[in-house]
Formats: C-alpha cells, structure tokens, sequence
C-alpha cells in the first residue's frame, strides 16, 4: 500500500466538491479514486505526467459526467503527496494553477527536507 497524504489545499478542494458544490457523487469517485492509488491499483486509473514543469506532478484522471483532475506528488522512498482536486472537462489548465502546485511542492520540501 502506498502512504498517501492530503495537503491543505487539497483537503480543502475536496471539501469544496462535496460540502459547497454540494457534488456527492463526484466526492465519492474521488475517495474511491484514491482508495485504488493507496491500493496501487494504477491499471484502473488514468495516470498521466504533466510535462514542462519545475516538479514532475503527475495526474489521476476520472472520466465523469464533470470530470475531475487529482494531482499528486511522490518523493522516491517516501509518500505520494496528493496536491489538488480539480472539476474540469477539458484538458487545459492554466499555468497559474501548476505554479500554485509547484510553490506547495516547495513548502512541502522545505518543511520535510525532501
């Protein structure tokens, strides 16, 4: 099994999608997605890199009626740190958004020396 943690920003993404979007369905695709990555059921998800950045991020895909992005972060011998939760159909993100992504990476080795 592999140790997952949510940081701040992503607990509060997916309170958003099932407390004020109020999208229970959606909430319970997401636990369920990252049930299956805890589980490294990885043939079930679509994973994916996302290329062109300062950290290598990388994306689980759910395909939903609104589909939803969750973007992680792994350090080799240590956890997968899940980043952010996002509704979004297509594929496009804008850059402010992976900035905000990669400045949490950075808060994140610098307090665990990563």
């Amino acid at each position: 099994m592999r140790d997952i943690e949510l940081t701040k920003n992503a607990k509060k993404d997916f309170s958003r999608i099932r407390d004020k979007d109020k999208d229970v369905e959606l909430a319970a695709e997401v636990a369920h997605a990252l049930k299956r990555f805890e589980k490294e059921e990885d043939e079930l998800l679509g994973i994916v890199t996302i290329k062109g950045r300062k950290h290598k991020i990388n994306e689980i895909k759910i395909y939903s009626p609104q589909g939803c992005r969750i973007f992680y972060y792994y350090k080799k011998g240590g956890k997968y740190y899940i980043l952010g939760i996002r509704k979004k159909k297509s594929n496009l993100f804008n850059s402010q958004y992976f900035d905000k992504l990669d400045r949490i990476i950075d808060n994140l080795t610098e307090e665990n020396n990563i």
